[in-house]
């Protein structure tokens, strides 16, 4: 809601400090739990425009995710891919969020949200790496 409202900032030290409180028992967390506390860590450095502060704890999800046999892993997994490559997109990462990119959408489409907004992200990455053709790809499914 904080984040909705543009009132982060204001309300940043209160949601660390919560943030902070959950990863203390991190290790006894069950790996789903675990996950949503990254992906959760993942969404406030973002929200906050800390994109470097993103990329360990979606490494991280993204370690359990691969291993998940949890409800929700697999779509989780390619959603948590697509914000690390926007995160290294925005961080001018060019070369990783183009792989990142790629791998996401060789998988399965498993994201409903995953067509819109990403195809727009992928297709200007595409453009700033030269890869005309591959930008097209999109369009043409």
């Amino acid at each position: 809601m904080d984040f909705a409202a543009r009132k982060i900032e204001e309300a940043k030290v209160v949601h660390e400090v919560e943030l902070m409180k959950l990863e203390k028992p991190f290790s006894a967390l069950t790996p789903q739990a675990q996950v949503e506390v990254l992906r959760t860590r993942v969404y406030f450095y973002f929200a906050c425009m800390q994109m470097e502060a993103c990329i360990e704890p979606a490494l991280a999800a993204l370690a359990i995710y691969k291993k998940g046999k949890f409800v929700f892993a697999q779509e989780n997994y390619q959603r948590m891919q697509l914000r690390l490559a926007e995160v290294y997109y925005l961080r001018s990462y060019f070369t990783e969020a183009l792989s990142m990119f790629r791998e996401a959408f060789k998988a399965e489409d498993t994201v409903p949200d995953r067509r819109g907004y990403y195809n727009t992200k992928y297709i200007q990455l595409c453009l700033i790496q030269g890869e005309v053709e591959e930008a097209k790809h999109p369009f043409d499914s």
